[in-house]
């Protein structure tokens, strides 16, 4: 603020003669910013040295020195704060409230233990601040003190009897605080008190230091013969927390003296499996070095060696395999996904594949694994017990160079599942032109039905994604126009409009498709394009002889849909090409 503009500007820069002008004319030496700041709050936090001779000018001429801001915080605590001591002296002197909390409870002594200020602690305490308010969080000047490591304002605390014993609100003593931030010298100088204390989380001190890696404070809680092996609420120990962590040493020294390597937490993770899950491989080689259990399973089911494959770390995958990792299909599979074919090859030497894997393999879309895999004696049409093949999840996943291989090794291209489900069908499904070119070509049946005589068509018309591409290539294959399906007596076409797939509805209608067939609800084009809003599809549906006046199961027309729509402009348009002789009659 190099050229200050406002008043309280003036009094921020200790700028005397400004204020005294100010004054002269304005004559309200209590006159507010916008942020309910006083000339006394802004000369407080005035940065010269001389800031004093500002705060006393504005004292002696009436400056109320209790007024708060809009943070409800007055002069002394905004002074407090900062650490200007001889402002914070003078304001005391000349009747300054210093039990006055601002809008978050803190005090002036509150403030002064937040900066790290501890002569003005020490005024305030001896003057009969209170050294035991709690800001809206509960924590207390002893709370903050601890936290910040500021051994001299714990005993300037202690001294004024403050309660050493305090909680705030999820139960850390100031003990804790100190723990957590790794201040061994304010820790040592609490630890006669609460050193075995547990928080409402039920974590100790011994937690907190291990959780953060403080290693020296773990050394001196444990020569104080705290337990070593303490358990939260949620069963976690403090060698878990810091295995979870990645703080080694902590965990050494915590093993070595005994700490147990097996104990789960409520969601049965192990020290280990906490170290493999935040890749902490270093601490995992430790931990089962010292006996940890390698097979322990949590309750998703996931081991150490599921964690560490699903990391993708090959060596240590190798390391707890030779150490009696056992190998499940949870792990498998976590190494086909991650398309290493090194891990897939390891984890393979260790264990049996099946056709479920083969799949997985397929579905990843890794050639290289897949023929790892083939090597095993898998057929290229082996499947699983849903029907599935490796070439009907190819297909479906579009990968097209594992496509052109299965078929290549002798993949049926026309293997259905018991549904009927071709690898056409999940190809035309999700839109996979390449994949779909690869199946035709090589004697996919482009109208092959399922159980529901839904055809590839019918497949690629009713999603919602433009595949107006795949439609038009299953046209020009000589695709049938207009098969309907036994649930819905839908037609490829109704599918398009089902879905909104207006791009594949236009294909379809400019290729020739039947506009006057009816669903088995008597539904016509029109009450589906009117549904989806398309108005463009209106007219030219309308414009080919759909009826907009024919009525469905329910006695709905399209004309009656568009009216309650309030889709003037299709109702309009209908009642027009009536007028004008175009198939609909009005009644």
């Amino acid at each position: 603020m190099d050229n200050p503009k406002t008043i309280w500007e003036f009094a921020l820069y200790g700028d005397i003669p400004a204020v005294q002008d100010f004054l002269k004319t304005n004559g309200d030496v209590n006159s507010v910013d916008d942020h309910g700041n006083s000339l006394l709050h802004a000369a407080v936090l005035n940065k010269k040295i001389d800031r004093l001779k500002l705060v006393k000018f504005l004292v002696e001429n009436k400056a109320d020195v209790n007024l708060v801001n809009r943070n409800r915080r007055t002069p002394i605590c905004e002074a407090a704060l900062e650490g200007h001591i001889e402002v914070v002296k003078y304001l005391f002197d000349n009747n300054a409230d210093i039990t006055i909390a601002d809008s978050e409870s803190v005090t002036p002594l509150f403030a002064a233990v937040s900066g790290n200020h501890h002569r003005i602690v020490d005024l305030l305490a001896k003057n009969g601040a209170d050294v035991n308010i709690a800001d809206v969080q509960g924590i207390t000047p002893i709370h903050e003190a601890a936290l910040k490591g500021n051994l001299e304002i714990v005993k300037i605390l202690l001294d004024n009897n403050c309660d050493v014993n305090v909680k705030n609100r999820v139960g850390d003593g100031p003990i804790h605080n100190a723990a957590f931030k790794g201040h061994i010298a304010v820790v040592e100088h609490l630890a006669d008190d609460n050193i075995h204390r547990s928080n409402d989380n039920g974590l100790t001190p011994l937690h907190l230091a291990a959780q953060n890696g403080h290693l020296d404070v773990v050394r001196f809680l444990v020569a104080k013969n705290v337990k070593i092996d303490v358990l939260s609420q949620d069963l976690v120990s403090p060698v878990f927390l810091a295995a979870q962590n990645g703080h080694f040493e902590v965990v050494k020294f915590l093993v070595e003296r005994g700490a147990s390597v097996d104990t789960a937490d409520d969601q049965g993770d192990t020290p280990v499996i906490a170290a493999a899950s935040e890749e902490h491989f270093g601490i995992v080689k430790y931990l089962v070095e010292k006996n940890a259990d390698v097979n322990s399973v949590n309750k998703r089911g996931l081991t150490t060696l599921a964690h560490v494959v699903a990391r993708n770390n090959t060596s240590m995958a190798k390391f707890l395999i030779e150490k009696g990792a056992l190998v499940n299909d949870i792990v498998i599979e976590a190494s086909i996904l991650n398309k290493n074919v090194e891990l897939v090859k390891l984890i393979f030497d260790n264990s049996k594949p099946n056709v479920g894997h083969l799949l997985v393999a397929a579905r990843s879309g890794c050639l290289d694994i897949v023929k790892h895999l083939l090597s095993f004696g898998f057929d290229a049409n082996a499947r699983n017990e849903n029907g599935l093949s490796p070439l009907h999840v190819a297909s479906t996943s579009g990968c097209l160079p594992l496509v052109e291989f299965l078929i290549k090794n002798g993949a049926d291209v026309n293997s259905a599942t018991p549904e009927g489900v071709t690898a056409l069908h999940g190809a035309s499904t999700n839109g996979h032109l390449d994949v779909v070119k690869a199946l035709v070509t090589n004697g996919a049946d482009v109208n092959v039905p399922d159980l529901n005589r839904v055809t590839p068509l019918y497949m690629a018309a009713g999603v919602k994604e433009d595949s107006s591409a795949v439609v038009k290539y299953l046209v020009e294959k000589k695709a049938r126009l207009d098969s309907v399906d036994t649930r819905y007596g839908y037609t490829p076409l109704m599918a398009a409009l089902m879905t909104g797939n207006v791009q594949s509805a236009k294909v379809l209608i400019e290729s020739g498709a039947d506009v006057k067939v009816l669903d088995l609800g008597g539904n016509n084009l029109l009450h589906f394009a009117i549904a989806i809003r398309e108005f463009d599809l209106v007219k030219v549906l309308v414009q080919r002889g759909v009826d907009g006046l024919g009525a469905n199961q329910s006695g709905q027309t399209p004309l009656w849909i568009a009216e309650q729509t309030k889709q003037d402009e299709v109702v309009n348009f209908i009642k027009e090409q009536h007028a004008n002789g175009c198939c609909c009659v009005l009644s």
